[in-house]
């Protein structure tokens, strides 16, 4: 038996969420852990993220892999939220439906469904089952879907 799972102390902020499950991409956990706590550290408000050169953020993060496309996408999502929203937060999302945040996130570019799934799930509490392409692939194959971004 599994048992339930330890939930944080806290809910993350959705900002908070994006940015740490682009850090999770393409690599463990342990490693997605210490690049979101080593940028966190070094950068403790998003705009210091959003305005650092290009060469801090990969330094810092570089622990959690893919460090140069990561810092890239990073910096481009806090510039897109900040356009979009006029700070960097999403929270006047929250109580959007779910297909629209969907929407939203993954007009950031680098942010596909199921990054954006996470922020739903892990940060809202909604019922959403963020799966890969592969794990797509199978449950549309054997039915458990309509083709749909979910399982």
């Amino acid at each position: 038996m599994l048992g339930k799972p330890k939930q944080p102390r806290r809910t993350p902020s959705l900002l908070e969420m994006l940015i740490a499950t682009i850090l999770s991409q393409n690599t463990n956990d342990k490693n997605s852990h210490r690049a979101y706590t080593a940028l966190r550290s070094r950068f403790p408000r998003w705009q210091d993220v959003a305005s650092a050169p290009r060469s801090q953020i990969v330094e810092t993060i570089r622990s959690g892999g893919m460090a140069n496309q990561k810092g890239k996408q990073i910096q481009e999502a806090l510039a897109f939220v900040k356009n979009r929203f006029g700070r960097y937060s999403l929270a006047s999302i929250r109580t959007k439906t779910s297909n629209t945040i969907l929407r939203e996130l993954t007009e950031i570019r680098g942010v596909g469904v199921k990054t954006a799934a996470c922020v739903l799930l892990f940060s809202l509490k909604r019922d959403v089952f963020p799966v890969d392409t592969h794990v797509h692939r199978i449950c549309t194959r054997l039915r458990l879907s309509e083709g749909g971004n979910a399982c």
